[in-house]
């Protein structure tokens, strides 16, 4: 009928969530459009489930740094109850690590020849 979109006619909005759907109806055939806010592929993460995913991961990390906080001033107490503290006052917590690394694998067979290294070190709480 030689018509187009631009004698299409916006109908109405269907809200999924964050999921829009928008109608458009053509005046000349009255044949309907529907244009999507997203995708229906199987293979890529709707934007409801995104935005889902992306509020926990935010709420999640949030509570995690709120958690080491907390047992940062833990270990700082109980550094200044052992009177462990440095010239300033200063409180200090020894921390052990394990430096080893005595199989490296980078999609290669690799063993180091390096053994292992242990180190001891002080944290300082400001």
């Amino acid at each position: 009928m030689g018509c187009s979109f631009i004698d299409s006619k916006f109908v109405k909005e269907i809200r999924k969530g964050f999921n829009c759907s928008w109608i458009f109806k053509c005046e000349m055939c009255n044949i309907e459009t529907t244009i999507n806010s997203d995708m229906t592929d199987q293979n890529i993460i709707s934007v409801n489930k995104a935005v889902t995913s992306a509020s926990l991961a935010v709420g999640i990390e949030e509570s995690a740094w709120e958690e080491m906080r907390l047992a940062g001033l833990q270990e700082k107490q109980l550094a200044l109850d052992r009177v462990d503290v440095d010239t300033d006052g200063i409180p200090m917590c020894p921390v052990v690590a394990d430096g080893q690394w005595g199989k490296r694998s980078y999609k290669t067979k690799y063993d180091s020849l390096s053994g292992a290294v242990i180190l001891y070190n002080t944290f300082l709480f400001e």
